[in-house]
């Protein structure tokens, strides 16, 4: 006669269940948000993006002064790239994302002697080579009113790009500006704390790309 076990097999465990929004399997995609932040370890700052919206960024802002004597051209006054970790899972992205963003820039100037704007770049990034996946560019600001900020939400269309184990998705951030040399010497602004700590309504000072992902159920 067999022998009997008494101790009881081991269930297996269950496999981890992810799940949609009824919507998002519709439309076999969803939008993932990604925000922007710094870390600082000693004295080096890294740039990157984050899936956590409650995170402190080390600096809530980056600001600077600006070229005053630009009023002939448009030239570039920040060219900032945020970084995501490395993908450890393959991930498809395709279709229509959105930039959030709070910018601008504060001095006495009037409205036709002003220009600001910014383009918005979303690449690939595998540590050596950085592959242009799309851009998008905000309206020209031209604002006499003394306005420092303004917040843009930007559409941007996502060509279908898989990104393999080991690649980055990253942002980049181009201020571009003209300013009329007669005006005050003054100062850019562009927001990226994802916790939106000084924040208001009007002007909330996270800065979030939310990327059409591809569902593959």
């Amino acid at each position: 006669m067999p022998e009997l076990f008494d101790e009881p097999f081991p269930e297996q465990a269950p496999e981890a269940i992810t799940s949609y929004d009824f919507d998002d399997i519709a439309s076999g995609e969803r939008l993932q948000s990604y925000y922007a932040a710094t870390t600082k370890f000693e004295t080096t700052t890294k740039y990157i993006l984050t899936g956590n919206p409650s995170i402190y960024s080390n600096d809530e802002a980056q600001t600077d002064g600006i070229d005053k004597d630009n009023d002939t051209t448009f030239r570039i006054e920040l060219d900032q790239d945020f970084d995501l970790s490395q993908f450890q899972i393959t991930q498809i992205f395709e279709g229509e994302g959105n930039i959030q963003v709070t910018w601008g820039c504060s001095q006495n100037y009037s409205a036709d002697a002003n220009g600001v704007y910014l383009i918005l770049k979303v690449r690939k990034w595998d540590g050596t080579t950085e592959t242009e996946i799309a851009s998008a560019q905000t309206e020209t600001w031209n604002d006499g009113s003394g306005a420092t900020l303004k917040t843009s939400l930007v559409p941007i269309t996502i060509p279908k790009t898989q990104f393999k184990v080991g690649e980055i998705l990253r942002l980049t951030i181009e201020l571009w500006t003209m300013l009329d040399s007669s005006i005050a010497v003054g100062s850019y602004h562009l927001k990226h704390d994802p916790a939106n700590r000084n924040g208001t309504a009007t002007n909330p000072y996270f800065l979030k790309l939310n990327m059409p992902q591809k569902i593959v159920l």
